[in-house]
């Protein structure tokens, strides 16, 4: 009795996250709409390289648009981070500059859309650009987790 009650609990439980995973977003598709966004800068070129970069950017710039304001700029500054040292200012203002069009874009086009995405994988086959994602919903706001270190004696 108690084996049929457990199970009769997580198919109730799976069919309800189901369906909240079906109404997150009716009719879109988040892979599409982050190509959707950076549009314009795909069309600019052919080279599969830029292309990628392209909708990985496009996927940093619909995460961090999920982020307030104020905390933006703490995203980005973990983006600058982890580029390669060897970029110049120019190289970095144009990506930081690309990302901010992203963003607006996204906000302009998708404003009610609060999935954050997870994982991606990109492919560029036969001039075919093909994006993936794995999103999960996410509260109102998302917030930097601040730790504080102990003082020290």
């Amino acid at each position: 009795m108690v084996k049929r009650f457990k199970k009769e609990k997580q198919e109730k439980a799976r069919k309800q996250k189901t369906a909240t995973n079906n109404t997150r977003t009716p009719g879109i598709k988040i892979s599409e709409a982050v190509l959707k966004v950076c549009e314009p800068l795909l069309n600019r070129y052919k080279e599969s390289h830029r292309i990628q970069t392209i909708a990985s950017m496009g996927v940093m710039a619909w995460n961090i648009s999920l982020f307030e304001k104020e905390e933006r700029i703490h995203a980005q500054e973990i983006i600058l981070d982890a580029l390669p040292e060897q970029l110049g200012g120019e190289d970095l203002a144009v990506i930081l500059d690309t990302i901010e069009i992203l963003i607006e874009r996204k906000e302009r086009m998708y404003p009610h859309i609060r999935e954050y995405i997870l994982n991606k994988q990109i492919s560029f086959l036969k001039n075919t650009l093909t994006l993936n994602v794995t999103t999960a919903p996410i509260s109102d706001e998302i917030k930097r987790k601040v730790t504080t270190l102990p003082k020290e004696a």
